[in-house]
């Protein structure tokens, strides 16, 4: 899973917003040993995931190297951990898709 940021509208050079060059040198070097490969980005407070991957142009590097965009806001499959001897939690809700990511 390559996590993309896409925390303003600003500008990507402007640093906040992840570059589809540095995208692209991800895909590329990771599909070299994994070749199921997502993106994704969940929505933030002031930005849609699904408007800014259209925008910053890393919808089209996810079309030509086959890969799909996951916005992680509408995940609804979760997976729940339930530590053997709890300290502080009972348990853990994560998306299904994190745990399953090849690391």
């Amino acid at each position: 899973m390559i996590k993309v940021d896409f925390v303003s509208k600003k500008a990507r050079e402007t640093g906040p917003t992840t570059h589809p060059v540095v995208v692209e040198g991800l895909i590329r070097a990771i599909s070299k040993v994994n070749e199921d490969i997502v993106v994704a980005e969940g929505d933030a407070n002031m930005t849609s995931a699904d408007k800014a991957v259209t925008e910053t142009g890393i919808v089209d590097l996810c079309e030509r190297y086959g890969i799909r965009f996951v916005n992680l806001k509408k995940q609804k499959e979760k997976l729940v951990v339930r530590p053997g001897r709890p300290r502080c939690y009972r348990a853990l809700s994560f998306l299904k898709l994190l745990l399953i990511a090849s690391w």
